[in-house]
């Protein structure tokens, strides 16, 4: 076998990547354009890392702040429920008591309701809609039409059960019944 042939078998036992690699680093650009097209190369690869690394950072980021708004929300749950504990052991006890009478059962009921009130407080819930408020269909359920001499046309003449809010936030709208 010639010289020739044994580096031509040589040739053809390299893989494909080292022939590239080979033929990238004897490379040299003879003309000007070919310097710009080796320049232009560069600079997209690494633009192309630039951007597969800060997609990287984005998708982590992403991650992360899911992860910290399920934690998140999971704390606050925790700590609702944590508030509203002693109204349920009110509630318990109350339902615990055999032989109760009807003022001991009022006076009771009207204790939950105060608790109830400094739980909401601590919680930033308010409650709305009251007899004579003007009626907005954003916050009330118009449940019916009275006609009220005691209050003016387009207020809320009865309330069947109260809104909730925090903030500007609507929890429950108050389902009402208006003055025509």
């Amino acid at each position: 076998m010639s010289e020739n042939e044994k580096d031509l078998d040589l040739l053809e036992d390299e893989t494909e990547e080292e022939c590239f690699e080979e033929e990238e680093e004897e490379y040299t650009p003879t003309s000007p354009a070919e310097e710009k097209i080796e320049e232009l190369t560069k600079e997209l690869r690494k633009l192309k890392d630039m951007h597969l690394r800060t997609a990287a950072e984005y998708d982590n980021f992403r991650k992360r702040t899911q992860k910290e708004k399920e934690a998140l929300f999971a704390a606050v749950q925790a700590d609702t429920v944590a508030e509203l504990l002693p109204i349920v052991d009110n509630l318990e006890r109350a339902m615990a008591v055999e032989n109760i009478t009807l003022e001991d059962l009022q006076k009771g009921v009207s204790m939950i309701m105060s608790e109830s009130a400094k739980v909401f407080e601590r919680l930033s819930v308010e409650s709305f809609g009251e007899v004579g408020e003007q009626f907005d269909p954003n916050i009330h359920n118009c449940i019916g039409t009275s006609d009220d001499s005691d209050v003016e046309s387009g207020c809320i003449s009865m309330v069947a059960q109260k809104g909730y809010r925090i903030g500007q936030k609507t929890i429950r709208p108050a389902m009402v019944q208006i003055k025509n």
